[in-house]
């Protein structure tokens, strides 16, 4: 089976069904994986029980670029494969929703970061400015002595020297929280992006006529 995207198979494992025709999904974890110029051939193996009557498994999960006349199924068991075909499911697939809404729990926990950051710094901003206009209140006092005037320059000093170092620090942590901020916000539109492709899957039709167990081969 060869894909243009390099795809694991998975699929989500169901319980089987009684109602013969029932469509069972199997799990088929790939177990020989060769790599070409143009895409990848994907083996694997999937244990199957089948009760007497015709049904239909289903390995899916895959790539949608999967060429259906590359496919190829070997049975291991007293059944027979009637039919296989390809299809590919347009609805959602639940581990990718899962995927985008952990992306959004992070970002928005980001978020919220960047934004109790941002008040900080803008209260040390807004401690700069109170600084600086005491400084020019006082330093326009024609009554200041120069004691005091040495005083008040080594107060403001200070002052201005531990506001300047914490909006400095909220800066950095702040840029770090931005840059991460948008990466994740370019995965996640990414991970939205392919979660509108469908998703390939590899229809079977077993026949049996009494309760065996088997292997399918896929390629």
């Amino acid at each position: 089976m060869k894909t243009y995207i390099f795809v694991a198979l998975f699929a989500i494992a169901l319980s089987s069904s009684t109602l013969e025709g029932q469509e069972n999904y199997i799990h088929v974890p790939p177990s020989h994986v060769t790599v070409f110029s143009s895409g990848a051939q994907l083996s694997g193996d999937a244990a199957v029980t089948l009760q007497p009557g015709t049904w239909e498994y289903v390995a899916g999960g895959l790539s949608p670029y999967i060429d259906p006349n590359s496919i190829q199924v070997r049975g291991e068991g007293d059944f027979m494969i009637m039919g296989v075909s390809h299809r590919n499911n347009y609805l959602e697939n639940p581990s990718e929703s899962d995927k985008i809404s952990a992306l959004r729990e992070r970002i928005k926990a980001l978020q919220i970061r960047i934004e109790d950051e941002e008040t900080a710094t803008e209260v040390l901003l807004e401690r700069e400015r109170f600084l600086k206009a005491n400084y020019d209140i006082v330093s326009q006092k024609s009554t200041i002595t120069p004691e005091q005037f040495k005083a008040m320059i080594e107060i403001y000093g200070a002052g201005m020297e531990s506001v300047k170092s914490a909006i400095l620090k909220k800066n950095r942590i702040l840029k770090e929280y931005r840059e991460e901020k948008e990466k994740l916000d370019q995965q996640l539109a990414g991970t939205i992006d392919r979660s509108k492709m469908p998703t390939g899957e590899i229809v079977m039709t077993l026949s049996g006529s009494k309760p065996v167990t088997g292997k399918l081969k896929i390629s």
